[in-house]
């Protein structure tokens, strides 16, 4: 992308453009290889990737078994600030194969590679270039596995959603139909996580502002028709829903500001090669990783027309939504102390990359020095996110001692370091890995509309403290695994009264950089 002065012959560019493109083909297909095989070996991991990996299938048990997830029967053991679409879509496939991490693994991996597959074909249909498309779905599947983005999850679910949503309007010209089926896939990602709402307000303000007031409205309204339906149905049936996927990311969001800094100072590491090609296309002059004839005219507003854009000057709608994508990481979700790069690795990255290479084949100056630099970046951001390392299972025997605790028909108090496990061998679990969220439930007012009263939901959580208590007291519990230095929403205290610890364990989780202590008690 950098434009060099060069006097070389016609055919000798021709002999550097073929060779650019041998060497990225080559490449990236190195890249996607090394992908799969990494996806391969953590789907098979028998152990948890993430402290609260086991909160979905917790969540796919009670639907197995036809119980309601979203009733205080089943809280704070079931509170779960993800949505339900996530469970209900691998329910079909608990039931044949069994609920177990394996299964939602292989759930998470179809979505991942849907969404590499939608990012090759978003490539792909401008340009019709091969090399760009592929690099790009190298990139896109790497972000998708890092920081345990295979593991049992509904992430991966409401990114292809969400990208899907944007992309496919745009990709057949803002048609009825493509319009519609944006407006019910906007819906779903928001019942998988619920900040992929974004993408319908993505597509509406884009629509709005440079394709049509009218189709721009007439698209606000119908989802706002099909949300409500949605909603009553929803609200009916699962009371506690709107509790926990709205009130529970709100009580649950930290905000720091160091948080976010740290993130966008990685980011800018691990894409400086890609970076500086397009801060180098920008310093040339160069219009093919700029935006395409962005101001055609002199800016002005059209608010007399109802079929016109309010702006009657065009803009890159991949440069747009990347734009949209990294303002709403930075000043609303990057802070968010819970979450470290992953918002980054679902918005940014991949809008960032459609953009980058839908314009990368477009430039002809330098081909070999642009391709080196991709791949450079390529492998080392491959390395720094899916490294071998973690691959290497080094405490699978602690694993495997403290899975030998555990026995069919037991009682257990959990860390939720087991949760899959448990629900695996058939025990009710006691803490899914987001049951402590419960009880850091801020007060909310009453709204009906939304879900019960706080003081229910609040005595609910203490009634089911209580009763932990009391089962620890009367040495209830055959087995307790807590995690060290991890609060929880019972007494310690008791367990020191009334157990003995026997075991402690270190475990690591090397695909999400964890490690935690486990503790191992037994009745006095």
């Amino acid at each position: 992308m950098p434009d060099t002065h060069t006097s070389s012959s016609p055919k000798q560019n021709k002999f550097n453009e073929h060779i650019a493109v041998s060497v990225l083909l080559v490449g990236t297909l190195i890249s996607v290889f090394w992908s799969l095989y990494f996806a391969r070996i953590t789907i098979s991991t028998p152990y948890q990737i993430g402290f609260r990996e086991g909160a979905p299938q917790v969540l796919t048990s009670m639907l197995i078994h036809g119980e309601n997830p979203y009733i205080f029967e089943n809280h704070p053991l079931a509170f779960n600030n993800y949505s339900i679409a996530y469970s209900t879509a691998v329910l079909p496939f608990a039931l044949l194969f069994g609920n177990t991490l394996h299964i939602h693994r292989w759930v998470t991996f179809i979505f991942i590679l849907l969404s590499t597959t939608f990012g090759f074909w978003v490539v792909f249909s401008r340009g019709r270039k091969f090399p760009a498309a592929l690099a790009c779905s190298a990139f896109i599947i790497i972000g998708f596995i890092g920081r345990g983005g295979i593991g049992s999850a509904p992430t991966t679910m409401g990114t292809f959603l969400f990208l899907t949503a944007i992309f496919i309007p745009y990709l057949r010209s803002f048609d009825k139909p493509s319009m519609t089926l944006s407006m019910v896939l906007a819906l779903l990602a928001f019942h998988t996580k619920a900040y992929f709402v974004l993408s319908m307000g993505l597509v509406l303000s884009y629509v709005f502002l440079f394709v049509s007031k009218k189709k721009a409205l007439a698209y606000f309204l119908l989802f706002l028709a099909l949300f409500v339906i949605a909603f009553g149905v929803i609200r009916s049936v699962y009371p506690l829903y709107f509790t926990d996927v709205l009130r529970g990311n709100v009580s649950n969001t930290f905000r720091e500001l160091d948080h976010l800094t740290s993130q966008l100072k990685w980011l800018s590491i691990y894409f400086a090669p890609i970076l500086l090609l397009t801060i180098l296309s920008f310093w040339n002059g160069s219009r093919n990783i700029s935006p395409q004839n962005n101001l055609t005219k002199r800016a002005s507003f059209d608010i007399s027309a109802w079929d016109t854009p309010l702006l009657t000057f065009s803009f890159d709608y991949y440069l747009y939504i990347f734009i949209l994508c990294l303002l709403t990481f930075v000043l609303v979700l990057g802070s968010h102390v819970g979450n470290y790069l992953s918002y980054a690795y679902e918005l940014v990255v991949p809008t960032f990359l459609f953009w980058f290479f839908v314009n990368f084949e477009k430039q002809k100056a330098a081909p070999i020095l642009s391709a080196g630099l991709v791949l450079a970046n390529l492998f080392y951001w491959q390395y720094n996110t899916i490294s071998p390392q973690m691959l290497a299972e080094k405490n699978s025997v602690e694993w495997e001692k403290l899975f030998s605790y555990l026995k069919p028909s037991m009682r257990v108090l959990n860390s939720p370091t087991i949760t899959s496990r448990l629900i695996e061998l058939g025990i009710k679990p006691v803490d899914s890995g987001q049951t402590d969220y419960y009880y850091t439930m801020k007060p909310y007012p009453d709204n009906l509309l939304l879900g019960p009263s706080f003081e229910d939901f609040y005595n609910d959580g203490q009634e089911y403290t209580k009763s932990i208590n009391d089962a620890i007291a009367k040495q209830e519990y055959d087995l307790i695994v807590t995690s060290k230095d991890v609060e929880v929403f019972y007494d310690l205290n008791l367990i020191a009264e009334n157990y003995v610890m026997t075991d402690e364990l270190i475990l690591y989780m090397d695909q999400t950089e964890q490690k935690w202590v486990v503790q191992v008690w037994e009745p006095k």
